[in-house]
């Protein structure tokens, strides 16, 4: 019971049938399955008015089958009794009658008595239900007398309709004396049944106490203590009572209310993110409705503030359209992509079987089984490439008749709607393409087979309309129009050219370059293996990259005596090479070569995907020198220990430190090892466990840009390994930046430091004070590296007064790394506006350059916006106080000299620097007349009147606004003059997370060839023909990593190769494992095979198999078929 309202709340729990646990989740998900009001319950008679007043019942139930019914009743005692039962007045006024009457018998009640009675009628009502509860029936039962002095005074006439509610009932005894007899229970039995007698009686004492609870004064005896309703709660269900531990929640910088969101879910407080997630996924399964208004925003509000990545990648794929495929294959009860395995042979013996069920059905669920039938013949054709089980589909939605009711239901029309009508609507539905066209002619013929005779015009219009068409039916393929060239038995006249021409058919899958498998937070090296994939020079590097002597050597010994034999000591930076890093180089740039060749040619033409091998994700990120940790499993017991990973604050996690391998100490066997190449810190025995390691799936999160450089140092120093005519240097020079830092010094002249840089590095934000506009490329790359930076010059001779950055030769493939994590304090979300074509001219420029002294107006220039900027926003800032104080002076208020001094310094300045004569302040305030002086002139005496500040803020605004004109007309004009150099984007890199370190990347990959772009995420390849759709896709504040290229030498720089030819593997020096398309079942090898020693480990994920597709056959409602092998 609520001890505030007094509403009663039982719950009762039905436990689920043995075995029903649910797999997903071992914990119970209640949701709301049924539930009644008062006047369903009152009118079914099974509300108790009187004695049981329920008012709601609620079902919930689990998926186990567990239920949890709660039953909310009305208080026992209406609070119209407690008002008359605890009214004052009332009692009062009973006790001056009752003196007044019999005045002896009362002389003895004193005011400590009388206030007894006005105050403890509750009290006196809660010992009356208490001995009915306390009375076990053996003895003489106890009765009230109507004459007892407490009673009469306290209740009397007034509250005897109250007692006989309450089951008393009123006697005269053989004196003839009135008295109430409390009604007898039966004796207690245990626990008190609800709806019982006792039960009732129970409950008002409940109320009762509840009340003289609220109103007992401190220092009082508590009347019943109360127990937390959670608590009681878990206690009765049997659950864990200790009190949950909140979640660590951030606060929302977006006014989002994350209890809210938590509710919504239906989670506790202290819920893990699995328990959120699995909360969510029970929602959507009863409310699909909701999912995106309500449970998706829900759950992507907690998991951007306090959530891990896993859960942010979780919200990312559910943001993503549903594939209207996998609708229809789970239609018919098929998993997803089980269409990469299906065969000739189980779709002839399959498709049948559900056309002579949906036969059975009523016409909508024919309607719905026929449409999804022919989308997955047309995905089978078209996608897949599979035209053979696709006919098979195909042939059987168009070659049998459709129904009357059934073309009704594929239109969406109704039986009264007019034939013309139905024409001009078909129509628009081909052009839309929001019905299959093929079922829109089907369903035409059905109508016009069954359209009155009588009906001419209607009949009329719909045969030009069927017409029109038939006569485009061949464009959907030869089952279509050899199903419907005999369907109709109607003549038709000539075609009406009222159509489009037909649609333009989507790109099939040979057209496509292939995805990539995410094996576990794999999408960043997925996004980047597609990047490097369409730069020639690196493609054909790898793909022909081979150092033979080096494929059987993965011992210390082995790579130092390569390296000896064939001088390499340094790589291409000049840098001195380990054997470790030989080593690693070596095996990445092998893998990526097996993982090319399967893209360029894949073994079905069909094939959309396909899965790169788990040593191409070790020896990506694997470093041979220490300064992280290398994450390899860790074996206790023979068992795994498991847990969900978390974002790292750098690259550290995700690089390499093996357990059980020991540093050698500086100096140890120098003079042995003197003409040896400088051995890593890890050796590569031990490097070589950690690259074959198939412990752990995938990798951990990792950032683009730190990952990039792995890949790039790697490539780097293979390009060493394969010899001179591989021109490593020039491999290097792809994407090496070079620019020159100039710094001046006080009376010095410039000096210079050249600098390489992979990419330049930008923040997002524009610096406090630079912002002259919306964010843009061009203003976050001049204000973190290429603007005039003028330092302070109050250090004296040799401090440094000014410097600044230039490109002197930009990269031919030119990166741009936006910086948005801060790591713990959050990740920066500022919207960036990225440009298709960079001009870099605007930044190579030197101080002997001829476009120097234009480059120093740009700065002047752009120093002087800033600076007005930054004075309107101190001005506005002390509008409201400035204004004030004019006012006061402009009403000639009594203020001090030493007030208006203190005041005058920044109007001064102000108005002197607009050109705004002010008159001293002790010469304003002279002389003031005496207010209360009738009819003396307020001004008589005083000099010049300042402006009013209106009329001087006014003045300021507008030549702020001219001068800000003047000055961006130039700079704007100056701008445009610098567009040599134009660079053209390639690649933008996306993480669209709402966290630092985590998230969820995909790619955008211009084709300069076909001109169109492509998105890669993870196994999905998509087209976009249009650039302005591209960018209208991309949210700027997901873009996280730019490749630009030279224009002039884009077609040479990047392009993506056409699939070749299925083909079988080739012989490489390792062995190619089966089933890394999306079309065979994986089965994983690994070469050079030891016995791995106890790694450490960082965290753990199953490895889990791709599940074999075995789909059975059922239309949805229709039951179930035995399956069929595929």
């Amino acid at each position: 019971m609520c001890r505030y309202c007094r509403y009663h709340w039982a719950f009762s729990l039905t436990p689920g049938p043995p075995n029903s646990i649910n797999n997903e989740h071992p914990q119970h998900f209640f949701i709301v399955s049924h539930s009644e009001s008062q006047p369903e319950l009152e009118a079914s008679g099974d509300a108790d008015v009187e004695h049981y007043p329920l008012v709601r019942r609620t079902l919930w139930s689990c998926s186990c089958s567990m239920a949890l019914t709660l039953e909310i009743t009305a208080p026992r005692m209406s609070p119209d009794w407690i008002e008359i039962i605890a009214d004052k007045n009332r009692i009062e006024s009973n006790l001056r009658l009752a003196k007044q009457e019999d005045p002896e018998r009362y002389k003895d009640v004193d005011e400590t008595k009388a206030e007894f009675y006005k105050s403890g009628s509750l009290g006196t009502l809660n010992t009356y239900i208490s001995n009915i509860l306390d009375d076990d029936g053996t003895g003489k039962p106890k009765r009230i007398s109507v004459r007892n002095k407490t009673f009469s005074i306290q209740y009397g006439a007034q509250c005897e309709f109250i007692f006989k509610s309450l089951g008393f009932r009123k006697e005269n005894d053989q004196n003839d004396e009135t008295f109430w007899l409390p009604p007898r229970l039966p004796p207690q039995d245990g626990k008190t049944p609800l709806r019982s007698q006792r039960a009732y009686y129970e409950d008002v004492k409940s109320e009762i106490q509840s009340i003289l609870e609220l109103n007992r004064n401190p220092g009082q005896a508590i009347v019943k203590p109360s127990e937390e309703a959670r608590g009681a709660l878990q206690k009765g269900l049997g659950l864990e009572t200790r009190t949950p531990v909140p979640r660590e929640l951030r606060k929302p910088n977006d006014g989002t209310d994350l209890h809210y969101c938590l509710a919504c879910l239906g989670a506790p407080s202290n819920a893990s993110d699995e328990l959120l997630i699995y909360a969510y996924k029970e929602q959507i399964k009863r409310d699909p409705q909701g999912k995106d208004y309500l449970y998706l925003h829900a759950l992507k509000a907690l998991a951007t503030y306090g959530g891990s990545p896993e859960m942010q990648m979780f919200c990312f794929d559910q943001d993503q359209p549903v594939d209207p495929i996998q609708s229809s294959l789970s239609y018919f009860g098929f998993p997803p992509n089980s269409l990469d395995s299906l065969t000739l042979r189980t779709a002839i013996e399959m498709v049948p079987q559900w056309t002579k069920l949906r036969n059975s059905q009523p016409p909508l669920e024919m309607a719905q089984a026929r449409q999804h039938i022919v989308k997955i013949g047309k995905y089978l054709e078209r996608v897949k490439g599979k035209h053979d089980v696709s006919s098979v589909f195909l042939t059987a939605a168009y070659a049998q008749n459709m129904g009357y009711h059934e073309a009704l239901h594929t239109l969406g029309v109704k039986e009264d709607t007019d034939l013309d009508y139905i024409a001009s609507y078909a129509i628009g539905l081909w052009v839309e393409e929001s019905c299959d066209q093929g079922l829109i002619v089907l369903a035409l013929e059905a109508l016009l087979n069954h359209s009155p005779a009588q009906d001419d015009a209607g009949r009329a219009s719909l045969e030009n309309t069927l017409r029109d068409l038939r006569s485009r039916i061949g464009v959907l393929g030869p089952e279509l129009a050899a199903a419907t060239s005999q369907s109709t038995s109607v003549e038709l006249p000539a075609l009406r050219p009222s159509l489009p021409p037909p649609p333009t058919l989507p790109p099939r899958a040979e057209d496509l370059p292939l995805g990539l498998d995410n094996l576990r937070n794999t999408c960043y090296l997925n996004s980047l293996i597609q990047y490097v994939y369409t730069i020639p020079a690196v493609r054909d590097f790898v793909l022909n990259y081979t150092v033979p002597d080096m494929d059987t050597r993965d011992t210390e010994s082995a790579v130092a005596d390569f390296m000896i034999r064939n001088g390499i000591t340094k790589g291409s930076t000049g840098l001195e090479l380990t054997t470790g890093e030989v080593f690693c180089a070596h095996v990445f740039t092998r893998e990526l070569g097996v993982l090319f060749r399967d893209l360029q040619t894949p073994q079905d033409a069909g094939q959309t995907w396909i899965r790169p091998r788990q040593r191409l994700a070790n020896a990506t990120l694997i470093q041979a020198h220490r300064q992280g940790s290398i994450s390899t499993p860790k074996k206790q017991d023979g068992k795994n220990n498991e847990s969900l990973e978390t974002a790292s604050d750098s690259s550290d996690v995700t690089l390499v430190e093996i357990a059980g391998e020991e540093m050698p100490e500086a100096g140890e066997g120098a003079e042995q090892e003197a003409a040896r190449p400088r051995r890593a810190h890890y050796s590569v025995e031990t490097l070589a466990k950690a690259i074959n390691s198939d412990e752990t799936t995938g990798t951990e999160q990792e950032d683009i840009g730190e990952a990039w450089s792995s890949v790039k140092s790697h490539l780097e120093i293979a390009a060493v390994l394969a010899g001179p005519e591989s021109r490593s240097r020039d491999l290097r020079d792809l994407f090496i930046t070079k620019c020159s830092n100039y710094r001046r010094f006080v009376n010095t002249s410039w000096e210079v430091k050249p600098e390489e840089r992979d990419f330049i590095t930008v923040n997002p934000k524009p610096l406090a004070g630079k912002s002259l506009g919306e964010p843009n490329l061009y203003q976050a790359l001049a204000d973190t590296s290429f603007d005039l930076e003028t330092m302070d010059e109050s250090k004296g001779e040799g401090a440094l007064r000014v410097q600044f950055h230039s490109i002197d030769t930009p990269a031919p493939h030119f990166h741009v790394f936006i910086q948005r994590n801060f790591y713990r304090q959050g990740r920066d979300n500022t919207a960036l506006e990225i440009p298709e074509t960079i001009y870099l001219k605007r930044f190579i420029y030197s101080p002997d350059s001829a476009n120097f002294e234009e480059k120093t107006r740009e700065w002047a220039l752009k120093t002087r916006l800033r600076e007005i900027n930054a004075e309107g926003m101190e001005r506005r800032s002390s509008d409201d106080e400035i204004s004030d104080f004019m006012d006061a002076i402009q009403e000639h208020a009594s203020i001090k000299v030493e007030d208006i001094s203190s005041k005058y310094a920044s109007i001064k300045a102000l108005s002197q620097r607009h050109g705004v004569a002010l008159e001293e302040p002790d010469q304003v305030l002279v002389d003031l007349p005496d207010a209360e002086t009738p009819g003396s002139d307020p001004l008589s005496g005083v000099g010049p009147v300042p402006p009013s500040w209106d009329s001087l803020h006014a003045r300021m605004e507008k030549e702020e606004a001219d001068q800000i004109k003047i000055l961006k007309a130039e700079l704007d004009e100056l701008l445009a003059k610098q567009k040599d150099v134009p660079y053209r984007l390639h690649t933008i890199f996306c993480n669209p997370s709402q966290i630092a370190s985590a998230g969820h990347y995909y790619v955008w990959i211009h084709d300069f060839e076909q001109g169109v772009w492509r998105k890669y995420n993870d196994k999905e390849v998509k087209v976009e023909t249009d650039p302005k759709n591209v960018f209208t896709q991309i949210d700027r504040r997901a873009a996280y990593y730019l490749a630009y290229v030279k224009e002039s030498d884009a077609a040479k720089l990047a392009n993506i190769p056409r699939r070749g030819a299925a083909h079988q593997n080739q012989q490489t020096g390792d062995i190619e494992m089966g089933g890394t398309s999306g079309t065979s079942e994986h089965v994983e090898h690994v070469e050079h095979v030891e016995h791995a020693e106890h790694f450490e480990h960082v965290d753990h994920v199953e490895h889990t198999e791709p599940v074999k597709p075995v789909p059975p056959p059922k239309v949805a409602n229709m039951g179930v078929l035995p399956p069929s092998p595929i």
